[in-house]
């Protein structure tokens, strides 16, 4: 590329020193510089007399290493840009990895996530005190590393089936932490993808639900103690839903025609009374003793005490009944009465 002279000196801001002090410039030169046909600067000279062929020739053959110079200063200036970049990146994924550590401790679920190939990515201190070891020797090792073959076979050969799973599944599992302590987790495990679709591994998250199995054993034993009661009482208990049987103690099987499963609208000798009844528990949630006309088994009329209560059952509204049969008692005081 040539030298631009520019014509009229006299407006250029450029000023040439010398000894007597500023003057302004007589000749300004402009070379620009390039690199593969990149404009990388411009080389501007300022002087009172014009430079000859001769300091011309001079000026353009030092432009290519002007030029080299300029490269490497532009490279430089995008390396440190570069490596500003990285550092800002590095610091905002250090806090975001202090933030998701902080996170995940604060959980107290038994969290780990895996590689597709089994290497533990993270963890949470609560899955570290299963296993009794620091997070820093689980991460980047795999469950051969850290347990028996026999064990660490059937974790792989779990992960591998979970792998494969669109959801992943849950299960409940009685496990032994290195601290003697023995839990029930109620554990999720899921595949985990990146935003295309490609697999990027497993997330596993473990919560205590021992005392939820405990409270849960402790119901069904009061539960059995009540069954106890019921099959032993010489009262006729049962509950209905809807007007249908849902539960009927032996006494109470014994002693009308109704079936659990089935309705017990055709056991009142008079219709009308189930509809009174019907009525009563939408005004009262009890009615105690009144006397029926009701079919036992052999579909022969009886007379019972009957008491009705509103109760929830099973997330309905239901009726609770007990009764006794009191035909013998009335028959007696009928011919009582009668010898009177």
């Amino acid at each position: 590329l040539r030298p631009l002279l520019l014509p009229d000196s006299s407006a250029s801001p450029l000023r040439v020193s010398w000894g007597w002090g500023e003057a302004v410039p007589s000749s300004v030169y402009l070379w620009p510089v390039a690199q593969v046909g990149h404009l990388l600067g411009v080389v501007v000279v300022a002087t009172q007399t014009a430079l000859d062929a001769g300091r011309l020739a001079f000026v353009e053959e030092l432009l290519p290493m002007v030029a080299m110079n300029l490269e490497i200063l532009a490279r430089n200036a995008k390396t440190r840009e570069l490596l500003q970049e990285a550092q800002r990146q590095s610091h905002t994924l250090a806090q975001s990895r202090a933030t998701t550590t902080s996170l995940l401790n604060a959980i107290p679920d038994v969290i780990f996530y895996k590689t597709a190939e089994g290497v533990y990515l993270g963890c949470n201190e609560a899955f570290a005190s299963l296993i009794g070891r620091p997070v820093g020797e689980i991460v980047g090792k795999t469950d051969y590393d850290l347990y028996p073959r026999e064990v660490a076979d059937y974790y792989r050969s779990d992960d591998v089936a979970v792998l494969a799973l669109p959801k992943g599944r849950s299960l409940e599992e009685w496990v032994d932490f290195a601290d003697g302590r023995h839990l029930l987790l109620d554990t999720v495990k899921s595949p985990f993808w990146d935003d295309n679709g490609q697999l990027l591994g497993l997330l596993s998250i473990g919560r205590d639900v021992t005392e939820r199995q405990q409270e849960k054993e402790r119901l069904d034993q009061e539960r059995a103690k009540l069954q106890e009661i019921l099959d032993a009482s010489p009262l006729g208990v049962g509950i209905t839903v809807n007007g249908v049987a849902r539960m009927l103690n032996p006494m109470l099987r014994t002693m009308i025609d109704a079936e659990v499963g089935r309705s017990i609208s055709n056991i009142y000798v008079n219709p009308s009374d189930r509809d009174r009844i019907v009525d009563g528990l939408k005004q009262q949630r009890v009615i105690r003793d009144v006397e029926f006309a009701i079919y036992n088994r052999e579909r022969q009329p009886r007379t019972m005490l009957v008491t009705f209560m509103r109760i929830d059952y099973e997330n309905d509204s239901g009726v609770l009944v007990w009764m006794l049969d009191i035909t013998g008692t009335k028959t007696k005081k009928g011919a009582t009465r009668g010898k009177s």
